[in-house]
């Protein structure tokens, strides 16, 4: 039902990458998971298939968070969020930070 809602205008979902046959060839990956969203299951799935899959996957999961919370900036939380994945892009993309 998801993939439903979220691809509907898609007439190829096998064009979007996590539902690609194979996602080898994929550039590196940063997928951050909230454990109290309800898709945290299928990103977590994601993440592991595109690591046993070759591509270069950093995966953040936060237990306690829920869908969205990256978009509060009151949250201490997020804070702490955002500056990893600000880091792991930085060094992904090959950014010195200094």
């Amino acid at each position: 039902m998801y993939w439903q809602q979220y691809a509907r205008r898609c007439r190829q979902c096998a064009d979007l990458p996590a539902r690609a046959e194979t996602p080898s060839g994929l550039p590196p990956a940063v997928v951050v998971t909230a454990g109290r969203d309800p898709l945290c299951s299928e990103r977590d799935a994601y993440a592991a298939r595109l690591a046993s899959d070759g591509v270069a996957t950093t995966h953040r999961k936060y237990d306690d968070l829920f869908h969205g919370f990256m978009t509060i900036p009151v949250l201490s939380a997020t804070q702490v969020a955002r500056k990893q994945l600000w880091e792991d892009l930085s060094g992904i993309l090959g950014i010195d930070r200094r």
